[in-house]
């Protein structure tokens, strides 16, 4: 009898640690998917780059049976960055593959050789809002 305890402990801690892998991958490829669209079509609007516009901006929205709902700008930004922002959340179109739910997008747009102070630092999520981070990075226009 104790022959069999130790090898279905290990194989109870096993399982578990598998299924809890695969849970945590399958959310993540999804958001990944998100991301990637994100990140290769967010673009550093030039009005922006131009008057050294740097900082956060964060859009709420929710996802519920694979579509797009609640779509608001919480934190503005402003210079275009907010629009930039909601133009390629429109333009996402596999919401199918995220969970159902609320998600607060804080997207952080950086320009490389800026003096000028970033705007909206102290973003807090809302509350029951899932966390989603991206950084921009742009060019400093000339002054």
């Amino acid at each position: 009898m104790k022959k069999l305890i130790f090898p279905a402990i290990l194989a109870v801690i096993l399982l578990s640690s598998f299924v809890t892998s695969v849970a945590t991958t399958a959310l993540n490829n999804d958001l990944e998917k998100f991301y990637k669209h994100m990140g290769r079509n967010i673009k550093y609007p030039s009005t922006a780059s131009a008057k050294n516009l740097q900082g956060n901006t964060q859009i709420l929205f929710s996802v519920n049976d694979g579509k797009l709902e609640g779509l608001k700008i919480e934190n503005e930004l402003g210079g275009t960055c907010d629009v930039e922002v909601i133009n390629q959340i429109l333009a996402f179109n596999d919401y199918k593959s995220l969970e159902n739910g609320k998600y607060a997008l804080k997207v952080t747009f950086k320009l490389e050789g800026a003096k000028s102070d970033l705007k909206n630092l102290n973003i807090e999520t809302p509350t029951d809002y899932a966390p989603l981070a991206l950084t921009i990075v742009g060019y400093a226009g000339k002054k």
